[in-house]
């Protein structure tokens, strides 16, 4: 579910459930969506009295249902992560994401105990310095499955923060005896990695990624030391995922870069709920920011 940049201009009901979904814990019991859009409106200041705030949230009501259920009901795009749900016994009991419901199955339970930590593990990230974001971006293609994955030097990586050869053999056919045809299979994910917090990012970001992806493939380095990167060596017809990591968000524009161009972009909430649902450093139910410091700086 995502509704992008706060609108600007006027309130309304776009921009109430646009900071509704920005302010709902996770695992927030549910409550009407009457009562969720009369808070926006008295802490947004844009009514000061209790009787005007219901009277306009009464008014919102039916369209912010409509934008809620229209941005549940079609699969994102890019797998960006929702915050908050519709409770199954009304349309007008809105939920955060993570809170499990009576009727749940062992899958949904562990799926929602799993993301529930997702605002943990995000905050956790942001605390890695910009080099050791870097490394962490290789931790997450090796959870990919990408094998000979490095993280290149914090000067002079012209363009490339980190990359990796996934072996398709390892996930097609992978209990054959002796592989043909997917022995031949590898895929280079070459990826940057922009540690940003309050800054969105554009598309000069995106774009300087895939030139030095070209250039590379190329050889065509500005060192006269030669190619930073010894274990890089793309042949001509070798395919690449240019992968886009970033701690922050991803601008509107810089999404729909992403969408029209093939670079594979996770913010920083994507990439916090793709490690919840490996169970990257959980145990119990319970996250550990320790552990995951520890795991976020180690190369193995």
């Amino acid at each position: 579910m995502y509704f992008g940049d706060i609108p600007k201009g006027r309130p309304g009901p776009r921009k109430a459930v646009a900071l509704l979904v920005r302010s709902l814990d996770i695992e927030a019991r549910p409550r009407p969506l009457r009562d969720l859009l009369c808070q926006v409106i008295l802490s947004e200041g844009w009514e000061s009295q209790q009787s005007a705030a219901e009277e306009r949230a009464e008014s919102w009501e039916a369209n912010a249902l409509m934008l809620i259920k229209d941005a549940l009901g079609k699969p994102d795009r890019f797998g960006r992560p929702s915050v908050l749900a519709i409770n199954s016994s009304s349309d007008y009991l809105i939920q955060g994401a993570a809170f499990v419901e009576g009727a749940e199955t062992h899958e949904g339970i562990l799926h929602k105990s799993r993301r529930k930590h997702i605002f943990r593990l995000l905050s956790a990230m942001r605390c890695l310095s910009p080099q050791e974001f870097e490394g962490f971006c290789t931790r997450v293609i090796q959870q990919i499955g990408a094998e000979a994955s490095y993280t290149t030097k914090l000067s002079g990586d012209e363009g490339i923060d980190f990359f990796g050869k996934l072996k398709l053999k390892n996930h097609i056919f992978p209990d054959d005896v002796a592989p043909t045809l997917q022995s031949q299979l590898n895929v280079w994910l070459i990826g940057q990695a922009k540690h940003y917090r309050a800054i969105k990012v554009a598309t000069p970001d995106i774009r300087e990624l895939v030139g030095s992806v070209e250039l590379a493939r190329h050889s065509a380095f500005s060192s006269i030391k030669g190619s930073p990167y010894p274990d890089l060596e793309i042949l001509a017809c070798d395919p690449v995922f240019r992968l886009f990591f970033t701690t922050g968000e991803i601008s509107l524009d810089g999404w729909q870069l992403l969408e029209r161009s093939g670079v594979v972009g996770m913010d920083g909430l994507m990439l916090s709920a793709f490690l919840c649902d490996r169970g990257v450093c959980q145990s119990e139910g319970h996250f550990s920011e320790s552990e995951f410091q520890i795991w976020a700086r180690s190369t193995a």
